[in-house]
């Protein structure tokens, strides 16, 4: 099936990429895992049910933000290297495991609860 650009989908990868980024600065700001990984989930859940042909799409656009800005502040200079963090590929590549994972699964939900509610209300 040919990809087909939209509107909607224009808007959904838009609120994605901006839900991303505003999770990955709540990341820098907070010492707490589970905050971040919540709102991810949250937010790749609201994207699926809005959006479930590209669950995953909306999930990886938004997820991606968490390990650029946690890698790049301190390579910026913006925040001092972190010694429970280190600057290496195989932690970069841990990181965005774990968000992408987090992400995704909140959208597939999402999107199999959106698509379940939808069949329900046109019976």
């Amino acid at each position: 099936m040919p990809w087909k650009i939209s509107p909607p989908s224009i808007a959904l990868a838009l609120a994605a990429l901006a839900g991303g980024i505003s999770i990955a600065y709540l990341d820098a700001h907070t010492d707490e895992v589970s905050v971040t990984l919540a709102a991810l989930i949250a937010l790749g859940f609201v994207l699926g049910v809005l959006g479930p042909r590209r669950a995953w799409l909306w999930a990886l656009l938004a997820a991606i933000w968490v390990p650029v800005l946690g890698f790049a502040r301190p390579l910026a200079g913006l925040t001092p290297p972190s010694p429970t963090m280190p600057l290496t590929v195989p932690s970069f590549l841990a990181l965005t495991a774990v968000t992408s994972a987090a992400s995704l699964a909140g959208a597939y939900v999402g999107a199999w609860l959106g698509r379940a509610l939808r069949r329900a209300t046109q019976t």
